[in-house]
């Protein structure tokens, strides 16, 4: 693809490569149509952010700063706490109108 060829010009690991653990492989017939939240109880990481809006500038530009942190989860684990707390899952989604 386009975005691989432009880092191996410029010898650099692609950010979806195999070799970053990013590969998740073919997904299984039975997890396709699993909506937003079925995937975040299953998955294999959950992550935590924490992002800050910065208002207009002097360029009439907006935009947003911020920081994720991914943190390792064991599904197998999870079996007895599934489905999660409705807390948990209320800190996953945040959506804000401007």
């Amino acid at each position: 693809c386009r975005p691989c060829i432009s880092h191996n010009k410029f010898k650099k690991v692609p950010l979806y490569a195999y070799v970053n653990n990013c590969w998740l492989g073919s997904v299984p017939e039975e997890l396709k149509d699993l909506s937003f939240l079925e995937e975040l109880c299953i998955a294999r990481a959950r992550s935590t952010r924490c992002m800050i809006k910065l208002e207009k500038g002097p360029t009439g530009q907006f935009a947003s700063k911020g920081n994720v942190c991914i943190f390792p989860q064991e599904p197998r684990s999870l079996e007895s706490v599934l489905p999660p707390p409705l807390n948990i899952l209320h800190d996953e989604i945040a959506i804000i109108f401007v």
